[in-house]
């Protein structure tokens, strides 16, 4: 049983190390864009945990998600302490939800594609009509007015994403959910 916990340990501590050195390649890159040279000793590489980009979400979406750490205790091993990132507009959340889809369905658990995306479930379940939205109906989503974080808040823009949802595309997303092109989320 010690083993086990020991197994456990180590192998959180390896995930937590590919967490850090995506997060150190990612901040060389940014380093990189923001000096117009590119940072000594970096390569960059597409990881297994990058996502295909569609044509609404460009590459300025990775400077949206901003990481932050939330505190750490002492010896605490849970990998949902260590990393956590916050979408501030519309494409981070789409972007964060993509994330988390393409970890599903590479490991199986949503559970664990939360952890690994840094995310909580109930953050997914809130924000998810928007991303539901936007992959089953683009041209639904870029017909709807354009979300101001000065005016409104991000639930109220959820709000909208699901009072444009007809029951034609609530059917495509639920057709979507079963084929894996969505998170099998219940909101």
């Amino acid at each position: 049983m010690l083993l086990e916990a020991e197994k456990e340990k180590v192998k959180n501590l390896q995930e937590t190390i590919k967490h850090l050195q995506a997060d150190k390649e990612f901040l060389k890159d940014q380093l990189s864009r923001m000096t117009g040279k590119k940072a000594i000793g970096s390569e960059v590489e597409e990881s297994s945990g990058e996502i295909a980009e569609s044509s609404t979400i460009d590459d300025t979406d990775d400077e949206e998600m901003k990481l932050s750490s939330k505190g750490k205790k002492a010896k605490s091993t849970k990998q949902d302490d260590l990393i956590r990132t916050r979408a501030k507009t519309v494409r981070g959340v789409i972007l964060r939800y993509k994330r988390a889809l393409q970890s599903f369905n590479q490991g199986g658990s949503m559970k664990r594609a939360f952890q690994k995306v840094g995310v909580d479930r109930n953050t997914i379940s809130r924000t998810s009509p928007i991303a539901e939205l936007a992959l089953a109906a683009p041209g639904v989503f870029q017909a709807l007015p354009p979300w101001n974080a000065q005016v409104e808040k991000l639930a109220t823009f959820v709000d909208r994403c699901r009072e444009a949802t007809t029951d034609e595309i609530k059917e495509k997303i639920v057709q979507m959910k079963a084929c894996g092109e969505l998170l099998p989320m219940t909101h």
